[in-house]
């Protein structure tokens, strides 16, 4: 069930909900250009986040395909130094070649906020943990040691704590992570995967400590213990670290 997050991120004072820019970096998503993102697959938006550098100032944010009446329209938002809260969950289909565009509402306060929202086939990303994890699972951690491009999603290369077994293949069930100025984070599996998940970059809402990270639970994709995925990483900062913790099989 593979999917990808992305995002439109933008640090403008926008008095009324007015264009946001389409997030730099995320070429898995489809092209991006200005506000605009084009997709490059069929698929579905499941589920949405507005992110905020002061989410006192952040009154609304809406999403939508040009090509619709319909928007994607929240008013719930957090802010990168606060626990992530539940995604929002939705099932508005897309296709290829669609275009995307999103609008936000900040009071007209100059501050980057963001809408994430995660795009493919949809289903169940939960901050609810399985009540019986399955056999063997067991948590493990990394740091990623790139310096992020400011509003950007930027890879970084991580350091995995734990030794995988290189024969293995190990399936993601949840995800964990923060950074400095940390809006949102996914996997990069080009070349950790035979699958289909080598095409996506499944991820979370991050926050800014320790103290301001929630896990997520769901199929986050699956890669070889031989080559263990690294990340992308969104902040609002040129964060030179990022941690991040992964719940395996």
């Amino acid at each position: 069930m593979p999917f990808s997050i992305a995002s439109f991120s933008e640090s403008v004072a926008k008095d009324g909900l007015t264009a946001t820019a389409a997030t730099a970096g995320a070429t898995w998503i489809g092209t991006i250009v200005g506000d605009n993102i084009t997709l490059s697959k069929d698929g579905s938006i499941f589920a949405v986040y507005l992110q905020s550098a002061a989410v006192a100032n952040l009154d609304e944010g809406r999403l939508r395909k040009t090509n619709s009446q319909d928007w994607i329209h929240v008013r719930s938002g957090a802010d990168q130094t606060t626990i992530p809260k539940p995604l929002l969950n939705c099932n508005y289909g897309c296709r290829k070649n669609d275009v995307l565009n999103c609008e936000i509402d900040n009071g007209n306060n100059a501050q980057l906020d963001g809408m994430l929202f995660w795009y493919g086939n949809p289903q169940a990303i939960s901050q609810v943990p399985p009540a019986v994890p399955p056999a063997s699972a067991f948590w493990v951690s990394g740091a990623g040691g790139t310096a992020a491009v400011a509003n950007t999603w930027t890879g970084s290369v991580v350091t995995w704590t734990h030794n995988f077994q290189p024969a293995k293949t190990y399936r993601v069930l949840g995800m964990v992570g923060w950074s400095a100025t940390g809006y949102g984070m996914g996997l990069d599996y080009r070349g950790s995967s035979n699958s289909e998940w080598e095409q996506f970059v499944p991820g979370i809402v991050c926050g800014d400590t320790v103290n301001c990270s929630n896990p997520y639970y769901g199929n986050f994709g699956d890669f070889q213990g031989s080559n263990p995925p690294n990340l992308y990483i969104l902040a609002s900062g040129t964060d030179a670290a990022q941690y991040i913790s992964l719940l395996v099989v």
